[in-house]
């Protein structure tokens, strides 16, 4: 045998013993690369305490509730009513954007969160029971005060028939509407300004304008 041959066969065997077997090709054949099956891809597990923990919203997850603000601590209100300058009973409501919140009798206990109000003041010492809205900051423990001053006026009306006293009725009417009626000689505390009275005696009528002063006290004496 030839020996040059044969070390080039023994030498071609060693060659295809050592390389891989992805690289051998059969003899003969065309060449053809060997493939490496694809590793399974796996998707990591999401730890949803630590997505919670962490402050990070997933995607997946709603975002988390905002928390509504804390309401303001509270303050109380007080009343500073008078009439003609000296102190009167009256009733409070306070409104927030219209909405009666709070209300009671000016000297009670009455509180609402601190912030900006209106107040509304019903003098009850009168026989029309008037009203005044006013602006309101009460701070937040501490004491929001509503002042007013209402003026008031006195009407009296006196009847007569053939000389004598007589028992009769008269009607109180401002801005159109009727707040009320007395009887004969009795004094009516009312509120201040354009006052028409409407005096009835039997099927008789007498009808007055009046226009009071603060603190005016007016009498009307009248002969049926």
């Amino acid at each position: 045998m030839n020996t040059p041959r044969l070390l080039g066969l023994l030498l071609t065997t060693s060659l295809l013993l050592a390389a891989p077997a992805s690289a051998q090709v059969l003899r003969g054949s065309s060449a053809r690369a060997v493939r490496s099956p694809t590793p399974a891809v796996v998707a990591p597990r999401v730890d949803w305490n630590a997505w919670r923990t962490s402050g990070v919203t997933s995607p997946s997850q709603p975002h988390p509730a905002v928390p509504a603000p804390a309401p303001a601590a509270p303050g109380r209100v007080a009343c500073d009513v008078t009439e003609n300058g000296a102190g009167a009973p009256a009733f409070v409501e306070v409104r927030d954007q219209g909405r009666v919140i709070a209300s009671g009798r000016c000297g009670s206990v009455i509180e609402v969160p601190g912030g900006s109000y209106y107040a509304t003041i019903t003098l009850e010492s009168v026989l029309d029971r008037p009203q005044r809205t006013v602006p309101l900051e009460v701070p937040s423990n501490g004491t929001g005060v509503a002042r007013v001053d209402f003026p008031v006026s006195i009407v009296e009306v006196r009847f007569t028939a053939g000389g004598q006293p007589a028992f009769g009725q008269a009607v109180l009417v401002i801005d159109g509407r009727e707040v009320g009626s007395i009887g004969n000689g009795v004094p009516a505390r009312i509120s201040s300004g354009p006052v028409t009275v409407i005096a009835r005696y039997r099927a008789q009528t007498q009808t007055f304008a009046l226009d009071l002063r603060p603190q005016q006290r007016r009498m009307l004496v009248l002969a049926f």
